[in-house]
């Protein structure tokens, strides 16, 4: 696989807040695919005799995320970057919700696309505003339960681990958990508010 960052991809892997993504969207996504009957096909359109492995499936996902992330980054960053350009990323929502998906990826890519300016190529090296948004969410939008079906209401946040530090200080050991937001945005359409129960302020 093409990953231009290895180090920031293996990382990202390791990050306490990615490990509950993948508990907590990746895995039960994979559940829902097994319950539909759709793991015999890869996003290519490669056949299969048996059903994708949940490995298979993880890894898949995130090389998917990481390639849409840096094809993302390496266009914009060709268009002159942030300051002369704008990009839109229109992905299905478990490559957008709760940031582990394509979002931090794009985030730390874009860094790199930063530090490693070429100041020929415009404004590549100007800071990057990376947001999320999610339209019209429903219930299975938002976490999921172990076997894949939705929770009785849309769930807005993800609560994750705190990262520890590497000096295992007392006070890292007892941080608190934080919680990751479904998307920066959430966009509703009158009829979805009507829908969702979505109080307007």
């Amino acid at each position: 696989a093409n990953i231009p960052d290895r180090v920031g991809f293996s990382q990202l892997g390791k990050d306490p807040a990615f490990k509950a993504y993948l508990a907590n969207i990746v895995v039960p996504s994979y559940r829902l695919h097994q319950r539909l009957g759709i793991l015999r096909q890869t996003v290519t359109g490669q056949v299969l005799d048996k059903d994708m492995s949940l490995q298979h499936f993880v890894g898949g996902r995130i090389l998917w995320d990481e390639t849409m992330a840096g094809s993302a980054v390496k266009a914009l960053s060709e268009l002159g970057g942030p300051s002369r350009a704008r990009l839109a990323l229109l992905v299905g929502n478990d490559h957008v919700k709760f940031r582990y998906g394509i979002l931090e990826r794009v985030r730390r890519l874009a860094k790199a696309a930063v530090s490693g300016a070429d100041s020929g190529k415009g404004d590549v090296g100007s800071p990057w505003q990376v947001l999320s948004v999610v339209c019209n969410p429903r219930n299975s939008d938002g976490l999921l339960q172990q076997d894949g079906t939705p929770m009785e209401s849309l769930v807005l946040e993800m609560q994750v681990p705190a990262a520890v530090s590497q000096s295992r200080t007392a006070a890292a050991t007892t941080a608190r958990p934080r919680q990751v937001p479904l998307a920066d945005l959430i966009l509703l359409s009158p009829d979805s508010m009507d829908k969702s129960g979505f109080i307007p302020a």
